[in-house]
């Protein structure tokens, strides 16, 4: 009766791990499309062998392990491909928008406008008593102005969008790791209880892996299941607490921008890649220099021309007076004069009063443009405002081409991770029969065990 009883215990417990496996791969199955699920396998190992006397038959199957099936050393190559992927896609697109900016407006960008200012001094140098061309000269230094008005404009809007933009990514790493530290909590009680928590983690590397495309992080599992995660040696989650982050304020008119500080020791965040850092470096590389080389241009060409212009004279022979506002101080604020603007024949281009003939002044101006003003002494105008065109136009090149080689790489990555942990529907068909067949045989046995029994009993009654 004992080695009756001890084979239907075994059949009884073996239909219990097929009903155990048949979950499981209904599960990973139900899964195949769910974004971050890591598929799932039970391991069986052979129970305690019993019997009776000297033989020891075995008694049956037991479940050793059921867990999700990851590679950790992948998911950190992973996780930092994503701040990598982050760092570029951020970086190329806020590229597009400077570089749109500065070299993107066809016929009317910058350096074209320069050319007809200078083209303009030339033709009043032909043509020193034309109205008209002064007219003309006119016109072509208020497009100037105001292309670069509104390139400095554009740019200054840029960058109060990249702050802003900085928030709100400071935002998301905030809320994203105090969903990590909540998902802890949630893993280590399930692991506690003996529940498995495969799911839980899913979704915490998930969110770990969308961490990563914002800010570089590292990651240490504790004891229970929970991981503290770091970034730039500043902790952000401890078991089940996340530290947040923080921009710093602007006051007033301080030219002080933003910076990211830790929340519980105040220090400046050190970041290093992601799109977090790729917000940093489009303002503090990009945009900033940029901004500050129009100012300079803007200074440089204003004062020059006065310089010049205030030496000559024009058709009422006024003279002393310059061509540009006098307080330029930057990009902002360069405008014509307004006793230019107001009558054109102030406009110098003479040398000496009464002499409506002489183009000296205006031939001097026009060979400003060949002048090495800049970069001491290395560099012209067109040329100074040519090579901020250019370094925009060159960020973006290597920008997009870093990107697509991190796209590769992390598209290897993902696809070397769906080979271990993704779904496969024929695996788990296969398994299915096998689970099934399983499943007939043990209950063939318990079947056969219980006919067994009943005969055994008839006979003693």
């Amino acid at each position: 009766m004992s080695t009756l009883s001890s084979i239907l215990n075994t059949g009884r417990r073996a239909i219990q791990v097929q009903e155990l496996a048949m979950q499981v791969i209904g599960h990973n199955t139900a899964n195949v499309n769910t974004e971050g699920y890591s598929r799932q396998r039970l391991d069986f190992r052979t129970s305690p062998p019993g019997g009776l006397g000297m033989y020891n038959t075995g008694s049956g199957v037991d479940v050793d392990r059921l867990a999700r099936v990851r590679d950790s050393l992948l998911d950190v190559q992973i996780r930092e491909s994503r701040s990598q992927i982050g760092y570029w896609q951020q970086r190329n697109e806020s590229l597009q928008n400077v570089e749109s900016t500065l070299n993107g407006l066809g016929d009317v960008n910058i350096d074209t406008r320069l050319q007809q200012f200078w083209s303009a001094w030339s033709d009043l140098a032909n043509d020193p008593e034309s109205e008209s061309s002064r007219l003309a000269l006119l016109q072509r230094s208020q497009s100037l102005t105001t292309s670069i008005r509104r390139a400095y404009s554009d740019l200054t809007d840029q960058l109060t969008n990249a702050n802003d933009q900085i928030a709100v990514e400071v935002s998301k790493v905030n809320q994203l790791t105090a969903q990590i530290a909540a998902l802890n909590i949630a893993v280590n009680q399930a692991e506690l209880n003996g529940n498995e928590a495969s799911d839980l983690r899913d979704q915490r590397d998930l969110i770990l892996e969308e961490l990563s495309g914002i800010i570089d992080v590292s990651s240490q599992e504790q004891e229970g299941g929970a991981i503290n995660v770091y970034s730039g040696g500043q902790i952000l989650v401890q078991v089940g607490s996340n530290v947040n982050l923080h921009v710093s304020s602007i006051a007033g008119t301080s030219s002080e921008l933003p910076t990211i500080k830790h929340g519980i020791t105040g220090t400046e965040m050190q970041i290093s890649q992601g799109s977090l850092r790729a917000l940093l470096d489009l303002r503090d590389a990009d945009i900033r220099p940029a901004l500050e080389d129009l100012d300079t241009l803007a200074t440089t060409l204003s004062s020059r021309i006065n310089e010049i212009h205030r030496t000559g004279y024009g058709l009422d022979n006024t003279s002393g007076i310059n061509f540009f506002a006098s307080d330029v101080s930057g990009a902002a604020d360069l405008r014509i004069n307004d006793v230019i603007i107001d009558d054109v024949a102030r406009i110098a281009s003479a040398s000496l009063p009464d002499a409506a003939g002489d183009n000296s002044t205006a031939l001097a101006i026009a060979a400003v443009q060949h002048e090495k003003l800049l970069n001491d002494g290395r560099a012209t105008l067109d040329e100074f405002n040519r090579n901020i065109s250019l370094r925009a136009g060159s960020n973006l090149s290597y920008a997009l081409a870093q990107l697509e080689i991190e796209d590769a790489a992390q598209e290897n990555l993902l696809n070397r991770r769906a080979s271990i942990s993704g779904v496969s529907i024929d695996e788990e068909m296969t398994r299915m029969i096998q689970v099934q067949k399983a499943y007939d045989a043990a209950a063939k046995i318990v079947k056969t065990v219980d006919e067994m029994i009943n005969t055994l009993l008839s006979m003693k009654a």
